[in-house]
């Protein structure tokens, strides 16, 4: 918890775009196309300074995928017992990873075939 609460600091305090600090895409750097992780730090710096709009510019599955990060965040922390056992068994079921890595990838393919 303490290391999300630091990471969420430094991405509040610090832009992306303006810091050389923040690792880039190794993908990006040797390929030029982007993976479905390429802009998520500045989505991040955008949506803790409430620009969503902004945000979805830089890496849209980041915005859709965040709700389901949080909850996740959430279940580790703060539940316990068997409301944290059944909750775990659902966000981190293979169903949900499916899911995720499904939509990572169709993510990956839609913004290189139309440039977003």
């Amino acid at each position: 918890m303490l290391i999300a609460i630091i990471v969420g600091v430094v991405f509040y305090v610090f832009d992306p775009m303006q810091y050389g600090f923040f690792p880039k895409c190794p993908l990006k750097l040797i390929t030029g196309y982007s993976c479905s992780g390429c802009g998520t730090q500045r989505a991040i710096h955008a949506m803790l300074h409430g620009d969503f709009a902004g945000a979805v510019k830089y890496n849209m599955a980041i915005v859709v995928i965040m709700p389901y990060l949080i909850v996740l965040l959430i279940a580790h922390v703060f539940l316990k017992g068997a409301y944290r056992t059944k909750a775990l068994s659902i966000l981190e079921g293979k169903y949900m990873i499916c899911i995720c890595v499904v939509l990572l990838f169709a993510w990956l393919f839609i913004r290189n075939y139309y440039h977003i």
